[in-house]
């Protein structure tokens, strides 16, 4: 038994030494890992530099909302500005009659660029680093006698879509 107690004590020192040799490898640095880096007489790398910008969209309504009244013959306007970083188009979505209740009135809703050139849903608008200015116009005809008295609401969507 005193020679298996003696075996068992020497593996296991020469598994402590064995352990020690490896950590302080370890702690040196150890071997060159083939694959990772360059290796040889002619050691040269690179390391490639990747800027990602996120796109970022700033929308300004100028009101929030328009009001149709007979002292302005039907008729507000308003503007919107939009400020981005890349090329994007508009989604409009404006009213084509105005509700009360179960009562309706048409409205007409244009939206121009600046300058008065209409604007198209869906139209791409080049980035060029500048604030674009929209302007956007409701008019209602035929309002009189004959259209029930109340008010009557409807809602001009605009979504910027990259």
């Amino acid at each position: 038994m005193n020679k298996t107690i003696q075996a068992a004590l020497a593996a296991l020192a020469f598994g402590v030494c064995v352990t020690s040799v490896h950590a302080g490898e370890a702690d040196r640095g150890g071997g060159h890992k083939p694959g990772k880096s360059s290796c040889g007489h002619d050691c040269k790398g690179k390391i490639d530099i990747v800027l990602e910008v996120p796109k970022h969209c700033d929308l300004d309504i100028a009101d929030s909302s328009l009001v149709l009244t007979e002292q302005n013959n039907y008729t507000d306007a308003t503007t919107f500005g939009v400020r981005t970083n890349a090329d994007y188009s508009l989604t409009i979505t404006p009213p084509g009659t105005l509700v009360n209740g179960n009562r309706s009135v048409p409205v007409s809703v244009q939206t121009t660029r600046r300058g008065g050139a209409a604007y198209s849903s869906g139209s791409t608008v080049t980035w060029d680093g500048r604030e674009h200015t929209y302007g956007v116009r409701a008019q209602a005809r035929n309002i009189g006698i004959g259209t029930y008295a109340g008010t009557y609401r409807g809602t001009y969507g605009v979504e910027v879509k990259f």
